[in-house]
């Protein structure tokens, strides 16, 4: 009969085994499937230098309108009556986190009273 030590340790074996190769296939995965940096931002110069020529109001025209859609879709459900809210300017905030997560932390609370 095999000791309890012995189950232990070959127990703690395989989970680091298993762990190890888990590691190689991960760090194989990255060699193979995420691009070189070189490579991406020649790329993404190229493709953004495209796109800018081909349709460079397309895309404004579209957030424009879906923009629009969302507002009109508010004053619908809110009882608002149509031609109350005007687009005046549509411009960028300069902030990289997206709205809905950082709605909480610039969201106005009464004092004393936590979010939680």
């Amino acid at each position: 009969m095999t000791s309890m030590w012995t189950i232990v340790v070959i127990g703690v074996g395989t989970v680091f085994l298993a762990l190890v190769s888990l590691m190689v296939v991960l760090e194989i995965f990255r060699l193979v499937f995420v691009p070189r940096k070189a490579a991406v931002a020649s790329a993404a110069n190229s493709t953004t230098s495209t796109a800018a020529a081909e349709k460079p109001n397309t895309d404004r025209a579209e957030l424009v309108a879906a923009i629009s859609a969302a507002i009109a879709a508010f004053q619908a459900g809110s009882g608002q009556k149509d031609g109350s809210f005007r687009i005046v300017e549509i411009i960028k905030s300069g902030v990289s986190t997206p709205a809905w997560s950082s709605q909480d932390r610039t969201r106005k609370h009464p004092r004393g009273v936590s979010s939680n």
